[in-house]
């Protein structure tokens, strides 16, 4: 690949990145909202697992998406998600290389699984939660 086609892949790439975040905060907006509505209903008054259950997975849910939305601190330089680390003096400069651009890209297809992982469990939960609060009606 030339270095014009590693560009255009880096930029759909950072473009795929930026969907996922606000497929996060959506979800999280959704289940925060969920969250809300289950402490706003009176159905705690008869404490029962199933209604535990259903708490745990809501709290769970939602504590996976905000520690997918907050970057970490990393002793790698070239994560562009770390505080904006990867402006290291080598791509300031007008000399950057095919290399630069297959590093960063590895880097931020290791954070898009990374993420793509977590809203799979959030959502799993979630749906835990979901099913565990029809059964608490039925119950």
């Amino acid at each position: 690949m030339n270095i014009k086609q590693l560009q255009e892949v880096y930029q759909s790439t950072i473009d795929w990145l930026k969907f996922l975040e606000a497929k996060i905060i959506a979800v999280l907006t959704l289940e925060s909202g969920f969250f809300y509505c289950i402490f706003k209903m009176d159905i705690f008054q008869n404490m029962n697992c199933i209604k535990i259950i259903c708490c745990l997975c809501s709290i769970l849910s939602i504590g996976l998406l905000v520690w997918g939305i907050f970057p970490r601190f990393s002793n790698n330089t070239n994560n562009p998600l770390y505080y904006q680390s990867w402006l290291h003096k080598s791509l300031i400069s007008s000399k950057v290389n095919e290399q630069h651009y297959v590093e960063q890209l590895q880097v931020i297809v290791r954070i898009i699984n990374q993420k793509t992982k977590l809203l799979k469990f959030s959502l799993l939960t979630f749906s835990l939660a979901i099913i565990s609060l029809i059964l608490a009606f039925i119950f």
